[in-house]
């Protein structure tokens, strides 16, 4: 996968802020693993990348039936 560009790349901060959830929600995710939201660590630091997290929602909907 070739990157396009750095903003394709969110430092924690800011991949919590495009998912809407906390930065600690994501911390617990690095060492959980339990909702496999895909990173990659550059030394200490997780970096996330938009078309990742963006496909990782499209596999997390939900479809719910017409009420």
């Amino acid at each position: 996968m070739a990157i396009e560009n750095n903003n394709d790349r969110l430092d924690r901060a800011a991949a919590a802020k495009f998912l809407g959830v906390s930065v600690a929600f994501l911390a617990a995710d690095v060492i959980t693993g339990r909702h496999k939201i895909p990173f990659c660590k550059v030394g200490r630091r997780c970096v996330y990348l938009r078309s990742q997290l963006d496909a990782w929602m499209s596999s997390r909907m939900v479809n719910t039936p017409a009420s």
